[in-house]
């Protein structure tokens, strides 16, 4: 864990910065030009539904099999251009049918559904290209966090996404055009895609070396092709159940509600912060251990992540209910917070749900169970299409993040009962159970306060008890051996030097 600890908080830190950055313009910004926002969100999560299709599962196998693949020279038997030659033939081939046939396929489209999926219609090309951008972008971005390496390509990836957008939105505000938005944001991914084959020749890892017909026998590209199909499937899914709210909300409500949902998405998305950093340092490991069948530190790894993820988590929980109210009344158009704040609460408990429950997506893709998720995930992505579908028509915002709020829970409930089946690993411990409890007292606490309190003051208040009570209790307990360790690291940076 020590790796974790170390990249993770670095990364956490970054993030952190993300989202002050993200802060400031969704409480000055994107209130302003929802539309805009909506419109660039619509974008990033059609581009992503085509992900699988294009990508085949590359990313995913980049990180199963390079413990396999891995030589001292890092050129690794070709494993990273083996990973993308699937998609280069992919993108080829879908250049060459939309070049030919785009036309007559999107007229033909118009007549039989003249106005059910006109976005679609009107900016596939751009979103096709936009999906393959982003293809190579998270296979270079999995490929360097084998090297035990994400805050770099954090800032190029997460980070530098962050900046740019408002500052797209802006540079756009007065004389705009969505299709002009689409082009400006595809040239962004491409010179993060410059700057990320950069950093990887500066760590000595930039090695574009065919792949090595003499160690891929036929059984090992066999097995790299199964497992490549059955992640890229997975991802589907897991793209079905978490992402398909947003691209619905556009095509039925419109790209103004998508905006406001992005919104509380990214407020929600907040707690996502150290599940993020830990689950994707965590990947290689989990990958290593299943390797060597070592079975005690994947379930190691399992529970002292649910615990730190769950700590850091109740906190930001906390923190956003009770301070929601008074980011409202300080930002551009307060009326669109409220108009999502509903949706906010489920969308706070499916990112609560998801921290509890930790690296059960890591430990069953990387396992050689990992076919079971896939039933799994296609299963409850149906299912969340159908909620979405009948809850979006019925009570708009809310409905979608309903939707997904069912969806999330049945999804991890499935993946835990599964793991403890298999395994016999649970992420559930004292250390966890403690957490919660404190995080309960906390937040029953709070809410009797706000009969009493305006927002400001409440929001002050929960901070307060969060840092001199709840954080205190956890340390002097040690609930958290790394966090702990976080904490005096941080503690460190603020002593004066003897």
């Amino acid at each position: 864990m020590g790796i974790i600890a170390r990249q993770g908080s670095k990364s956490s830190l970054l993030h952190v910065g993300g989202v002050f950055v993200a802060a400031i313009s969704t409480l000055y910004i994107y209130p302003k030009f929802t539309e805009v926002y909506g419109f660039s969100q619509f974008l990033l999560t059609s581009a992503l539904l085509l992900f699988p299709f294009m990508g085949l599962g590359s990313s995913g196998a980049l990180i199963k099999f390079f413990p396999k693949f891995r030589t001292e020279d890092n050129a690794n038997h070709g494993l990273l251009l083996y990973a993308l030659t699937p998609f280069l033939f992919i993108f080829l081939f879908s250049g060459i049918i939309f070049g030919v046939w785009g036309e007559p396929i999107i007229g033909y489209l118009k007549q039989e559904w003249p106005s059910s999926y006109t976005h679609l219609y009107d900016y596939y090309l751009i979103i096709l290209i936009l999906a393959a951008t982003l293809v190579i972008v998270y296979n270079l971005y999995y490929y360097i966090s084998n090297y035990g390496r994400i805050v770099v390509p954090n800032l190029f990836v997460q980070f530098g996404y962050k900046v740019f957008l408002p500052l797209l939105i802006i540079a756009t505000a007065q004389n705009y055009s969505l299709q002009s938005i689409g082009v400006l944001i595809i040239c962004f991914y491409v010179m993060v895609i410059a700057s990320l084959l950069l950093y990887m020749k500066k760590l000595g890892i930039f090695n574009l070396t065919l792949p090595d017909r003499r160690f891929i026998t036929r059984s090992i590209g066999k097995e790299v092709r199964k497992y490549s199909l059955f992640s890229s499937l997975n991802h589907l899914g897991s793209l079905i159940v978490f992402r398909i709210d947003g691209f619905m909300i556009s095509i039925i409500l419109g790209f103004t509600a998508n905006g406001i949902y992005s919104i509380m998405l990214f407020i929600s998305g907040i707690i996502d912060i150290p599940a993020k950093s830990i689950n994707t340092i965590s990947s290689p490991l989990i990958s290593q251990h299943w390797k060597n069948n070592e079975l005690e530190k994947i379930n190691t790894i399992y529970q002292k992540s649910a615990t730190t993820i769950t700590i850091a988590s109740v906190a930001i929980v906390i923190m956003i209910w009770f301070g929601i109210d008074f980011v409202a009344s300080i930002s551009a158009d307060p009326e669109k917070f409220f108009i999502g704040k509903t949706a906010l609460v489920f969308l706070m408990v499916c990112r609560l749900i998801d921290g509890i429950t930790s690296i059960n997506d890591q430990i069953i893709v990387f396992s050689d169970k990992y076919k079971y998720n896939l039933v799994f995930i296609v299963f409850l992505g149906v299912i969340n299409i159908v909620l979405n579908l009948v809850f979006i028509s019925s009570w708009g915002l809310t409905g979608a993040a309903f939707a997904t709020c069912v969806s999330i829970l049945f999804y991890n409930v499935i993946k835990l009962v599964f793991i403890y089946w298999q395994f016999k690993m649970i992420p559930f411990s004292k250390n966890l159970l403690f957490v919660l409890i404190l995080g309960a007292c906390a937040f029953s606490t709070l809410y009797l306060l706000t009969a009493y309190l305006n927002s400001f003051y409440l929001f002050v208040i929960a901070g307060l008890v969060i840092v001199c009570i709840y954080i205190p209790l956890i340390f002097v307990c040690k609930i958290s051996e790394e966090f702990n360790k976080l904490i005096l690291t941080y503690l460190k940076l603020f002593r004066p030097s003897s």
